[in-house]
């Protein structure tokens, strides 16, 4: 009889320190990943159709043309629309001073953006340049003609960058 006590309690503890042991990797492994999948909730995943997430109407707050900054009366009073396929930039009168289509490669980050212009004198123009979203800002790099396609979010020769708010 006391043998077969000894025996139960033996498999009792060996059962019990195994479903501790299952049960802590159980409860590290879901903690581990909790993180992740708010994280992933949160960001619009790399490869997938994010047009939407760059959707709305912005102020550019800021710009920089050929490595040096734009002066601020230049900016000041622009604003930006963006649809999923579509970016249009007004000056503070309203007036519409550059539209393009565009496409992005979303595979990589910063995203790559294809911008094709819908507005004369440079209809039809592609413009090669990098686009990310950080919260409610949106920086937006991209050569002219003859310039080489940006690599970073710092200009240099026939390039252009601006940085955009989204607006309430």
């Amino acid at each position: 009889m006391m043998k077969d006590k000894v025996i139960i309690r033996y498999a009792y503890t060996k059962i019990l320190r195994n479903a501790v042991k299952y049960l802590s990797v159980l409860v590290l492994s879901a903690g581990l990943l909790a993180p992740i999948h708010m994280y992933a909730a949160d960001q619009p995943a790399v490869g997938q159709g994010t047009a939407a997430a760059l959707t709305g109407s912005y102020v550019m707050v800021s710009g920089e043309k050929d490595g040096a900054k734009l002066l601020q009366e230049r900016v000041q009073g622009s604003t930006v629309r963006i649809t999923e396929n579509t970016i249009t930039t007004f000056d503070k009168d309203r007036k519409e001073t550059y539209a393009v289509i565009y496409t992005l490669d979303t595979s990589k980050e910063p995203w790559r953006i294809t911008m094709t212009s819908t507005l004369a004198p440079v209809k039809g123009e592609v413009a090669q340049g990098l686009i990310k979203k950080s919260g409610d800002t949106v920086q937006l790099i991209y050569a002219k003609r003859g310039g080489a396609t940006a690599t970073d979010f710092t200009t240099e020769n026939n390039q252009l960058m601006f940085v955009l708010k989204k607006s309430s």
